[in-house]
């Protein structure tokens, strides 16, 4: 710079000369001298600054180069560079020694292109050059690029500030990780880093930019790493280290942990208790469940203390209404709160504005219903075997009767159809035949047929055991399609879910049909908040409980009612469980590192039994005695009832036999 100086300061005299004759040196004035200095020491700045910005372009093309060869290596990258600087940089030659497809944003608003090296425009999200970034038409294209890669890193070039253009670009955007490249060696702009949210952010200021001559090689030069931590009480800016571009780099070293701990800090909670098992109050009137026990796992392991809320500001569950959210998802949404642990299912319409862990349970939409009454103990001497049984074991005996009588008019033997039936009968009630006529062929048929009854005796008799002692039900409900066709009806808590909605307009038709019989109870001010009136429809008879499964489980088992109910083998709407955040929390994916542990380390599913365990209500039915009792009349209804109807035949045949036998001797 000096040097440039130098020069200029040289041919300024030489003008100044050309324009100094002897018979008008005194009348050149002080002004115009100034002006052409002026010009020429312009003149000499802008050659400065452009050699500058050019061994800029230079320093930084060949960064960028190692970036994507190395930490960021098969990422989708989007490049970014500041209005001011992409006037003097060469934007061109950052991109020239790059082979990777890269994404350059311009903050001018001239284009928002896709701009692989190899095939400009095959990579889409093309955005109206004449649009400004802040017109909302063009912040929804430039959203929908889309790459085969799942991490996108936004690396920006800027000088000593961030600007509104970087705020307003990642607040719609949600880039996986943000690598801020600063080319003022002061690095101001470190202190600037905490209105970024993203969860992986570095910054690399340059130790020093060596102004080159022409004749020297370009050195790249070294760089200072910096990260953001927002929770630290004291040092929120954090020096990692220097990096020279001839080392190795790796993700971890560019982009430390900005989250080893939350120093502490209160999140707030939208919460309601009413949401058994994953919160709600015990006996003892503390605040427990699936979400709050993992929760306080969260809470331990990352260092920080929480508040709970009985209930959403307005009262409401969460929905979408009219262009808000309402609900403690509303209060997630408009940052009254930091995040919800309740039991929000994934699903497309919450992705859009949350953002959320990993999955810590997966559950859907279940119906319980009434528990039929048993089948009459009379009859239980008919329930071993299925009524297709009986018609064949029927069938047989019919067959078997008169092939044996035909076996036996061969032989010669005189026998009528009736006895043949009879004497087949008497090997299903394990009798045999007085005598058996000496032709092989009748008995090898008879030894077969006696093969045939015996088994047939030895399955009846066995389910026969088991029957007398456990109660026979009907066949009950159990798939969607079996509730559709009949006559129940459903009942559900109007809690503000998307259940009624979405059966009142699916396309299928069983779904459809449960809708059209969907009756929903409001919420009151009671203990379960109204869940009280559609138990009652259930134990009444002719109505299923349409609700969240885990809920509607517990609910039964702490009202002691889960043994006269049952549910349905099919569940609707089965989706993963999650907690929610605003959708650029950056700290998200530490939750989801202790929710895969506890996850894969089956608490969940423990938790869940002891939950159900501990409270199991107090009115379910208890044996008092011991379960090994011994056989009643009411088991044996059926026996004494055909042999009473034995008796009463037999004593009318009596009878008529009598009257005959009198009036004939008469």
């Amino acid at each position: 710079m000096k040097k440039i100086r130098f020069i200029s300061i040289i041919l300024i005299a030489f003008i100044v000369k050309d324009n100094l004759t002897p018979g008008n040196h005194h009348a050149v004035r002080a002004s115009s001298y100034r002006t052409v200095s002026q010009k020429m020491l312009k003149s000499s700045e802008n050659l400065a600054e452009n050699r500058w910005f050019s061994h800029v372009s230079v320093h930084l093309a060949s960064l960028l180069r190692r970036m994507t060869d190395g930490p960021l290596e098969g990422k989708s990258i989007y490049l970014t560079v500041e209005d001011v600087l992409g006037k003097h940089l060469d934007v061109d030659l950052l991109l020239q020694n790059i082979d990777v497809p890269i994404s350059l944003l311009r903050t001018s608003g001239e284009e928002c292109n896709s701009v692989p090296m190899d095939e400009p425009g095959d990579h889409g999200g093309e955005c109206d050059s004449r649009v400004e970034w802040t017109n909302p038409t063009r912040r929804q294209h430039c959203k929908g690029h889309s790459s085969s890669s799942g991490t996108e890193v936004m690396i920006h070039v800027m000088d000593e500030s961030v600007t509104e253009y970087l705020i307003d670009v990642t607040s719609y955007r949600a880039f996986s990780a943000i690598l801020l490249i600063s080319i003022d060696a002061s690095c101001k702009t470190r202190y600037l880093m905490g209105v970024l949210r993203t969860p992986f952010l570095a910054l690399l200021c340059p130790v020093y930019v060596r102004a080159l001559d022409e004749e020297e090689e370009t050195n790249s030069s070294d760089f200072k790493m910096y990260s953001w931590r927002p929770f630290h009480p004291s040092e929120k800016s954090l020096e990692v280290g220097t990096w020279s571009p001839s080392s190795t780099l790796t993700w971890s070293d560019l982009f430390v942990d900005r989250f080893p701990s939350f120093h502490g800090i209160q999140l707030h909670v939208s919460s309601d208790y009413a949401d058994i098992p994953f919160l709600f109050k015990n006996s003892q009137e503390n605040v427990d469940g699936l979400s709050k026990r993992l929760l306080d796992v969260l809470s331990k392991w990352l260092n920080f203390t929480y508040t709970l809320s009985s209930k959403a500001e307005d009262g409401r569950w969460g929905a979408y209404e009219n262009g808000t959210w309402t609900g403690m998802l509303g209060d997630v949404w408009r940052e009254v709160k930091n995040l919800t642990i309740n039991s929000f299912a994934i699903t497309e319409e919450r992705s859009r504005d949350f953002a959320f862990t990993g999955p810590y349970y997966r559950a859907g939409f279940g119906f319980i219903l009434l528990e039929p009454p048993p089948l009459p103990k009379w009859l239980s001497l008919t329930y071993p075997l299925a009524l297709v049984v009986w018609g064949a074991t029927g069938g047989t005996l019919i067959v078997t009767s008169l092939i044996f009588y035909l076996l036996l008019r061969g032989q010669h033997y005189v026998i009528s159809l009736f006895n043949c039936f009879f004497i087949i009968v008497m090997g299903l009630l394990g009798e045999g035949a007085a005598g058996v006529p000496n032709s092989l062929s009748i008995r090898m048929f008879l030894a077969f047929w006696w093969l045939g009854a015996y088994i047939i005796v030895v399955c009846y008799t066995s389910n026969l055991i088991a029957i007398l002692t456990m109660p026979v039900y009907p066949a009950k409900f159990r798939t969607i399609e079996q509730l559709a066709d009949s006559d129940y009806r459903l009942c559900m808590l109007d809690y503000g879910e998307f259940v009624p909605e979405a059966l009142a307009t699916s396309t299928d038709q069983n779904l459809l049909a449960l809708g059209s019989k969907l009756d929903l109870v409001p919420m009151m001010d009671t203990e379960w908040f109204g869940n009280e009136g559609c138990i009652k429809l259930v134990l009444g008879g002719g109505y299923a409980n349409l609700d969240f499964y885990p809920f509607l489980q517990n609910l039964y088992n702490v009202l002691g009612y889960s043994h006269r109910i049952y549910s349905l083998r099919d569940m609707i709407y089965s989706a993963n469980i999650a907690f929610f955040f605003k959708k650029d929390t950056p700290w998200v994916y530490k939750f989801d590192e202790g929710i895969q542990r506890v996850v894969e380390a089956n608490l969940m599913q423990k938790w869940y039994a002891d939950i159900l365990r501990e409270r199991e209500g107090s009115s379910r039915e208890e044996p008092t005695e011991s379960s090994e009792k011994p056989l009643s009349v009411i088991h044996l209804q059926g026996p004494f009832l055909i042999l009473a109807i034995g008796l009463i035949f037999s004593s009318v045949i009596f009878l008529v036999e009598f009257l005959g036998h009198y009036g004939f001797t008469v």
